[in-house]
């Protein structure tokens, strides 16, 4: 009998539904007993769940993906400003942990919910783009289709003829040197290069989307190789 309930009670956790503060797992079915539902706009994400940690007392920030996954993260993400000026409620503990969370997982949680298809955490560029490609998607009749065809044929050849007349001279591709990829001066100590690789190393090593899909996977492991190879590059350069 115990091992029943047992299993029940793994089953109602899941890899992104731990505590922020102190990773221990959430149940589930407590959760969704015991959070206070919150409400929020359907295009920031819908309604979500305050609940507060039974082995810490953190609050926890529980939200499910369109697919029906739960993330939990920090209640807040405050700015070293907020805690200057007094505007962040807690200890000075919790502070360093928020933020040093939103450094580690930020873009983790980024992934895990642009993977369900939910693009609340992704850049305002993106959520323009599936909006318009949605008001592109609605159905048309076979006659608007033609008269948007000859239409568009017609803009295009008049604008490409006004491109042609007004096309500026070629001009040299900027090199993108590896001090611009690591965010540092071109004459950075060494010191400096070591802690701005070491911190975006946390943010796009390719262990932190593993369970995301090859794509992920893929997309992880070309940025992982451009900070290493910048890396390398600034260290040999400044020895």
């Amino acid at each position: 009998m115990t091992e029943k309930k047992s299993s029940s009670a793994d089953r109602q956790r899941t890899p992104s539904l731990n505590c922020w503060y102190c990773g221990s797992g959430l149940n589930l079915d407590y959760l969704l007993r015991d959070a206070i539902l919150r409400t929020r706009s359907e295009r920031e994400g819908g309604p979500y769940r305050m609940y507060s940690c039974t082995s810490c007392n953190r609050r926890n920030h529980c939200e499910k993906t369109r697919r029906g996954r739960w993330f939990s993260s920090p209640d807040s993400h405050p700015m070293l400003l907020d805690y200057i000026l007094g505007r962040f409620i807690g200890q000075p503990q919790d502070f360093i942990r928020t933020i040093s969370w939103y450094a580690a997982n930020e873009e983790r949680r980024r992934y895990y919910f642009e993977h369900d298809g939910d693009y609340r955490y992704s850049g305002g560029f993106i959520k323009r783009l599936l909006k318009g490609l949605l008001l592109l998607g609605r159905a048309k009749t076979s006659d608007e289709n033609k008269q948007d065809e000859r239409k568009q044929k017609q803009e295009a050849t008049g604008e490409q003829d006004r491109k042609e007349r007004a096309r500026p001279p070629p001009r040299q591709p900027e090199l993108i040197g590896p001090w611009t990829i690591l965010g540092v001066e071109r004459n950075a100590s060494q010191a400096e290069i070591r802690r701005a690789f070491h911190k975006l190393a946390v943010q796009y090593h390719p262990d932190k989307v593993h369970h995301m899909g090859e794509d992920f996977q893929r997309i992880a492991h070309e940025k992982f190789t451009e900070l290493q190879e910048a890396y390398e590059r600034m260290v040999a350069k400044s020895s």
